[in-house]
């Protein structure tokens, strides 16, 4: 917002009425990371105490209505227990036993959780907008416009552009 920046890569950002120009590029999955990694089951009707990042974070923002609507829809409600500052901390928490985390499930398959160990959520699924951000002129000048292009061309090579993001364990 102070201009400093160009341009942001940004996750969660949801402010409506903001005066920045937002362009999103993706929505990446988030998943359970179950307590320990022990066996999770999630129906509808489940209710689940899960650790998070903090609301006041962007992406605690955007998830916000989120998380109201998979409650809605899908029946299955997730109570955040506790917050962190970080998904990292989340993850890793979770993993040695202090809760289930709700997290990004790239992040926590980068950080060494199995796939096949993370709760997915019910169809849609929740997720958490990966967003280009910058004042509107931004977008149209050098070197800026040519950075959000070559972007853009990135993720369309890596089949992600436009659509649900969802990273495969190696």
């Amino acid at each position: 917002r102070s201009g400093e920046y160009t341009l942001a890569l940004v996750a969660g950002f949801d402010e409506a009425g903001s005066e920045l120009a937002r362009e999103t590029l993706f929505e990446e999955a988030m998943a359970i990371v179950p307590s320990r990694l022990e066996k999770l089951a999630l129906r509808r009707g489940s209710e689940l105490s899960v650790l998070s990042i903090e609301p006041g974070s962007a992406t605690g923002r955007a998830l916000r209505a989120r998380l109201s609507r998979l409650a809605r829809e899908r029946g299955v409600r997730l109570e955040i227990a506790a917050t962190i500052q970080s998904y990292t901390a989340v993850v890793q928490l979770a993993r040695a036993g202090f809760g289930h985390g709700l997290a990004p499930r790239s992040l926590a398959i980068a950080l060494g959780v199995p796939g096949s160990a993370l709760v997915e959520l019910p169809k849609p699924g929740l997720h958490r907008p990966i967003q280009l951000v910058g004042r509107a002129a931004a977008f149209s000048r050098e070197p800026a416009a040519g950075f959000a292009d070559e972007l853009r061309r990135a993720l369309a090579r890596a089949g992600i552009q436009g659509q649900e993001f969802r990273a495969r364990a190696l």
